[in-house]
């Protein structure tokens, strides 16, 4: 969550968050990243944000600067 919202508006694929986010490379599969997100978007659902994360079709994830605040 910190790494997107540090890159608001940009687009980040998911090799670009494993390779941010893990030491390890080839612990953390790409597809991975996909749960966490869905996790992430269950939490933010609570407090009615889960649309604060943006799916980008076949490129990866990104929060817009205005949904990070």
């Amino acid at each position: 969550m910190r790494l997107l919202i540090k890159h608001a508006d940009e687009v980040l694929s998911r090799e670009t968050i494993v390779k941010s986010v893990w030491d390890e490379e080839g612990a953390v599969m790409p597809r991975m990243i996909d749960v966490q997100v869905y996790n992430i978007r269950a939490i933010l659902r609570q407090v009615g944000r889960e649309h604060m994360i943006e799916t980008v079709p076949r490129m990866g994830y990104r929060i817009t600067s205005r949904s990070a605040l």
